[in-house]
């Protein structure tokens, strides 16, 4: 990657070196806390029951045999505070039950004992997720071994009242109540970064920024299968610059949609955000939803996510599922074009004079909505899915910019300060463009021995590049991203992952990508005095071009409302690259969440 305009014109490839970094519907840059997992049992079943400090929106349950047959439950946008170690607790059916710690989520595995098809089921609780694990005999009811004449469904058995809490007591489900005030939960934050830049390397940056976020939602239950959420996010901004200050504001949807699931579909419509890939912090197929760029490029991806509105439906059966969405209209990532430090023009306009930029967005109708499809299932241990999207590029390409008589026919560098140069001498107009973009994907997960493995592969059938003539081409590009996490003993945790970029049917005279481009990303943290105090450093190289981005940080979790980030993000890289075109904005940072 040569430059932030080669990932304007290449779709994802901006998204591949800025991500160094389904939500739950208050997802966060502090990730629900698990606070207990406990294993009960019943006549008819083992339930592995899952506390958290607030609501749990996105788990999936699958089944699988490594070699005798393992239940896993994952808790997206989760942490566990407690020891990753197994536990020997012996239930109905569960023998051995463990947990461990990913970067984006909570992992779950019972082993299983006994004969029998294994039936497995997780479903909200008012204090967070119960997992219902039993086997069916030959007619698909659940079998009771003390009572073999008494046999009762799952479903039934799920639907029972009386289920059994963290704390040994009943968990009364929402819908259960009759009152409008039981079935409703209120939830929110404030959110607050503060920035500071470390160096003042020129007189038109920002000495230092404010970002804050207050967000608002409210879930209601009108039964066990219906629930909707309305949640939306003011965003104030200030930048400090010189000795006046900017302002600027916005107010946005976050999650509002209705979701209606049953046995073997869950359909959900509104506001909201959808995560595709496998691979940690980044992957080139997690590109439905777009994102908020306006805080620069070192937060975790799934922090940056935009709800859009859509339809989303899956339909499950045994350990296969479809996924179809459809996007209403098209949305395209927030960034500002002027005045910021992270401006994808900079603060060009008082260094170089003026000049304008012309930003084609689609019309927002029907006609330019976009389609998505997702095949995905397991064999054995091996998570995988097959994945196809057509939408318009977040990012947009640049339109060939016109080059008057007396200019040079050729540029031999594609830094976007060049550009603005060449557009404030020649009096020309940049032009930016939403082209549509085909996506295939193909992605897995699994595990060996104490390491999770994952990959994605991406095959963008038509991306932009500039030529040296500033004429744009498009050309097939080939992506892949290959990972492998480990949580250790004493919560340690590392993630190292490394990506490869091909220009397929590559032209010498392109400006904006190299052929190959070879990078690694990765995370190390620990965690001390039970998860309330962990140290961690998130960390980007580009092998081909020599950029690189460094992300310390302290978290601080000791009360259960407040979490406090202490950090720092250092860029380096030659100009012409998307790392380099920010190696100004070296910052330290604080960010205040507080829920309530």
């Amino acid at each position: 990657m040569k430059s932030f305009l080669a990932v304007i014109a290449s779709c994802g490839l901006m998204l591949a070196v800025a991500a160094i970094g389904e939500n739950a519907w208050c997802a966060s840059s502090h990730p629900v806390r698990i606070q207990s997992i406990s294993l009960n049992t019943l006549p008819q079943a083992d339930v592995i029951l899952v506390k958290a400090d607030t609501g749990i929106d996105r788990w999936n349950e699958f089944t699988f045999k490594n070699p005798n047959e393992i239940v896993v439950l994952d808790l997206y946008g989760c942490t566990y505070a407690g020891k990753m170690i197994p536990h020997d607790r012996n239930g109905r059916f569960v023998r051995l039950l463990r947990f461990g710690q990913h970067e984006d989520k909570v992992r779950i595995a019972a082993n299983l004992e006994g004969q029998g098809d294994v039936q497995c089921r997780a479903s909200r609780t008012s204090e967070g997720i119960a997992l219902y694990i039993g086997r069916t005999d030959s007619v698909g009811t659940m079998a009771n071994e003390e009572s073999p004449n008494r046999k009762q469904p799952l479903r039934e058995l799920e639907s029972s009242p009386d289920i059994p809490s963290s704390k040994g007591e009943s968990a009364a489900r929402p819908w259960t109540e009759n009152s409008i005030r039981d079935r409703l939960e209120l939830q929110g934050k404030v959110w607050n970064k503060f920035a500071y830049d470390t160096e003042e390397d020129n007189p038109f940056e920002d000495e230092f920024s404010n970002h804050i976020k207050l967000r608002l939602g409210a879930r209601y239950f009108f039964d066990e299968n219906l629930y909707s959420i309305f949640s939306f996010d003011i965003d104030h901004f200030v930048y400090h610059e010189g000795g006046g200050r900017d302002y600027d504001h916005s107010f946005r949807f976050y999650d509002a949609f209705v979701n209606w699931s049953g046995p073997h579909f869950n359909l959900r419509v509104g506001n909201q955000i959808v995560r595709w890939g496998k691979t940690d912090g980044y992957s080139p197929l997690d590109n439905v939803n777009p994102e908020d760029l306006r805080d620069g490029l070192a937060s975790r991806r799934e922090e940056r996510k935009i709800a859009i509105p859509m339809m989303n439906v899956e339909l499950y059966q045994g350990t296969y599922g479809l996924q179809l969405i459809y996007i209403l209209y098209f949305v395209r990532s927030d960034y500002d074009l002027f005045g910021t430090d992270w401006a994808v023009f900079d603060h060009y306009r008082e260094q170089l004079g003026p000049f304008e930029v012309v930003e084609e967005k689609p019309p927002k109708n029907f006609e330019n909505g976009e389609v998505g499809v997702r095949f995905s299932g397991i064999v054995r241990n091996l998570d995988y899915a097959i994945s196809y999207l057509h939408s318009h590029e977040d990012i947009p390409s640049v339109i060939s910019p016109g080059i008057p008589a007396g200019f040079p026919p050729t540029v031999s560098s594609a830094s976007i300060r060049d550009l603005a140069t060449l557009a404030a001498a020649a009096g020309e107009p940049i032009h930016l463009q939403h082209d549509y973009q085909d996506t295939f994907g193909l992605s897995f997960e699994t595990t060996f021995h104490d390491f999770g493995v994952r990959g994605d592969f991406a095959y963008f059938y038509r991306t932009s590049f500039l030529t040296d003539r500033l004429k744009r081409i498009k050309k097939p590009l080939f992506q892949y991203v290959l990972g492998v996490d480990y949580a250790g003993p004493w919560a340690t945790y590392f993630n190292l992952q490394f990506s490869q970029s091909v220009v397929q049917n590559y032209d010498n005279d392109i400006i904006t990508a190299a052929e190959v481009t070879n990078a690694f990303n990765g995370t190390v943290s620990k965690e001390f005095l039970n998860g309330r105090l962990k140290p961690e450093l998130r960390f980007f190289y580009d092998i081909t071009e020599g950029a690189s981005l460094l992300n310390p940080k302290l978290i601080i979790a000791y009360w259960d409302l407040f979490t406090l980030e202490l950090g720092a993000e250092f860029y380096d890289g030659p100009e012409d690259t998307l790392l380099g075109l920010f190696r100004d904005n070296d910052e330290f940072y604080t960010i205040l969440e507080i829920k309530f």
